[in-house]
């Protein structure tokens, strides 16, 4: 069975089902993103359901992300301490927002800042990003392409992880 949710006010597309309706699917839906002005990347999560039920979440790099200016965000990572991944999410997103000058931040974006510094990522990235606003309240999450850091978790990146 597959299915497809798609969200344009967000730019999200959810979708269920084998490789070629997913594919499908997203290249029927790709004009409707095409009017975007701010270059930001549309979020695309595909989930594949295993033989127990878990649905496996796959996320994209994105090749157009400069992370080297201006401080390289493998520098910035190797100067604070972020045991965890609560904490990794909102070092990415500082950085992002805050040093890369990023705006309309996405999933994408940190799968690439996981992926850029080799650290541990979550197993379910979007579900700990949600963890990281509700829990702790260092991000804002209210659209999952337009992540924030909080004055908390401002905060949290400049005084308590050095």
């Amino acid at each position: 069975m597959a299915r497809l949710k798609i969200d344009v006010q967000n730019k999200l597309i959810e979708i269920e089902g084998s490789e070629a309706f997913i594919q499908d699917t997203y290249n029927k839906s790709k004009p409707l993103f095409e009017n975007d002005h701010q270059n930001s990347e549309t979020e695309v999560i595909t989930k594949r359901q295993h033989r127990n039920g878990i649905f496996k979440e796959s996320y994209s790099i994105v090749k157009t992300l400069n992370l080297s200016s201006p401080q390289s965000l493998m520098e910035f990572y190797k100067t604070k301490k972020a045991p965890s991944a609560l904490e990794r999410n909102t070092l990415f997103i500082y950085y992002l927002e805050k040093i890369a000058g990023i705006q309309n931040i996405g999933l994408n974006h940190i799968y690439t800042c996981y992926k850029e510094t080799n650290a541990k990522m979550p197993k379910a990235l979007r579900q700990s990003l949600l963890d990281t606003a509700s829990k702790k309240g260092w991000l804002i999450t209210k659209k999952m392409t337009d992540i924030r850091i909080s004055t908390r978790g401002e905060y949290l990146v400049e005084h308590e992880l050095a």
